[in-house]
């Protein structure tokens, strides 16, 4: 026969109660985790939404520069064929001059 144990159960309920503060230490462990990780998706996100941004305004104004000095490069063209008209013009006119 198997000897008979008159205790209490007094051990199961300690151990019980151990596994309750075991469960709410993981508990809060993972609502830290969770925190944790909520804060860090957000950073991501925010990082990720500052670097399109300044991609975007990087892009502009490397646009806006190219445009400018592809302006600047017709304009003096430009200038340069209007300088050269006129002074083929006054070349011409003071010739006939001459002739005459």
């Amino acid at each position: 026969m198997r000897p008979k144990f008159n205790e209490t159960p007094v051990p199961a309920l300690l151990a019980l109660t151990e596994y309750e503060n075991f469960a709410k230490l993981n508990a809060t462990g993972d609502t830290e985790s969770k925190q944790l990780e909520g804060s860090l998706s957000s950073t991501v996100a925010l990082t990720i939404v500052l670097i399109i941004i300044f991609s975007l305004i990087m892009t502009s104004l490397v646009t806006y520069c190219f445009h400018k000095w592809q302006l600047r490069g017709k304009r003096l063209q430009k200038a340069q064929e209007e300088y050269q008209r006129d002074h083929e013009k006054s070349m011409f006119q003071s010739m006939s001059g001459l002739v005459s």
